[in-house]
C-alpha cells in the first residue's frame, strides 16, 4: 500500500485554504500531522486529507434540509 506524505502547502492547494488556514488545522487538531525535522515543516497523509473532506461532505448531509423526502 502507498502511502503519499503531502507538506503544508499541497494540502492547501488540495483543499483550496490558505497555508496559514492548515497549520492552524492541524495545531488545533483537526487534521492529523507530524513535524519533519528540527525545523521541517508538517507533513500531512493524503489519506487524513480524503478523510476530513468525506467527514465533512457527510456533516453537511446530516445538516441538509432539501434531502427530506416528506416535503
Amino acid at each position: 500500500m502507498k502511502c503519499e506524505i503531502l507538506t503544508t502547502a499541497d494540502a492547501a492547494k488540495i483543499l483550496r485554504l490558505s497555508k496559514m488556514k492548515i497549520r492552524m488545522m492541524v495545531r488545533e487538531g483537526v487534521l492529523p500531522a507530524y513535524k519533519e525535522g528540527r525545523r521541517g515543516g508538517n507533513r500531512i497523509l493524503k489519506s487524513d486529507i480524503e478523510k476530513y473532506v468525506i467527514d465533512r461532505y457527510r456533516e453537511g448531509m446530516k445538516d441538509a434540509k432539501w434531502l427530506s423526502v416528506d416535503g
